[in-house]
């Protein structure tokens, strides 16, 4: 069950003291929906008072950060070459 799964998470990121605070960590979710219901299980989660320095991003926006686009430089930018 995604309860499970959620208290599972929980405990990887917040269940051992941190040697960094300011440490980003980011969540891969497959789906908008997914991201908005794992939000709102932090939001209500009476043992998370601080969550930060965390990042739900789909896995779209991860993919797209991983994957070198190509493009087609303009002419301004050759001509600054």
């Amino acid at each position: 069950r995604i309860e499970i799964l959620y208290q599972k998470l929980k405990q990887k990121l917040f269940g051992q003291p941190c040697s960094n605070p300011f440490l980003r960590r980011a969540i891969v979710v497959p789906s908008s929906a997914i991201k908005n219901w794992l939000m709102l299980e932090m939001a209500k989660d009476p043992d998370l008072t601080v969550a930060a320095g965390l990042e739900i991003i789909g896995i779209e926006k991860v993919v797209d950060k991983l994957v070198v686009k190509k493009k087609i430089p303009s002419l301004l930018e050759l001509g600054l070459a």
